[in-house]
């Protein structure tokens, strides 16, 4: 399956972890070509739950690919009200992301175009994707107008070689063309 939704997603005890994070942190503002409105982002890189996170994570992943992948990214981002995101794919350095949206409010999940159908991923607190980005085609998203402020944490993996090591498929795909 392309796209995967979850719901109870992270153990309680990171799940505190993560919010206690997101609650007590500034955020910076960032800007996307595709998107309107405010978003937010904090870097969860450098954090000691960064590597609960990629310890659960993994232990799903393993599971779900077929292949070596590693976490490249771990960000938290908070939406402001009126934050929206055109239709999209991701790029090729995001090979699999899991996004999970970290509070409960009337908005809008993600909107993935699959099969000739939307396949709308429900909001609310501990819910989210898997998007499997590597296989083709790619599938168009997008984030409908926020009526609430919207939080979530966004985990983006590349794919790995044997020994662990990212490969950059960014450079590879312009390669191919």
């Amino acid at each position: 399956m392309r796209v995967t939704e979850v719901k109870d997603f992270f153990p309680q005890e990171i799940l505190d972890k993560i919010l206690s994070i997101a609650n007590n942190n500034e955020f910076v503002d960032i800007n996307y070509s595709v998107a309107s409105g405010i978003r937010k982002k904090l870097d969860l890189w450098d954090l000691d739950v960064k590597q609960d996170i990629e310890k659960f994570c993994d232990s799903v992943i393993k599971t779900a690919v077929d292949h070596p992948v590693i976490i490249n990214d771990a960000v938290l981002w908070k939406d402001e009200p009126g934050f929206s995101m055109n239709n999209h794919v991701d790029n090729y350095g995001v090979h699999l992301a899991i996004q999970i949206y970290l509070n409960d409010n009337d908005n809008f999940g993600t909107i993935f175009k699959m099969d000739g159908s939307d396949k709308i991923i429900k909001y609310g607190l501990n819910r989210g994707y898997i998007n499997h980005n590597y296989l083709e085609p790619r599938i168009v998203h997008s984030v409908p107008k926020c009526n609430y402020k919207r939080l979530s944490l966004y985990i983006m993996y590349a794919k790995a070689d044997k020994d662990g090591n990212p490969i950059d498929l960014e450079n590879e795909q312009a390669n191919m063309k």
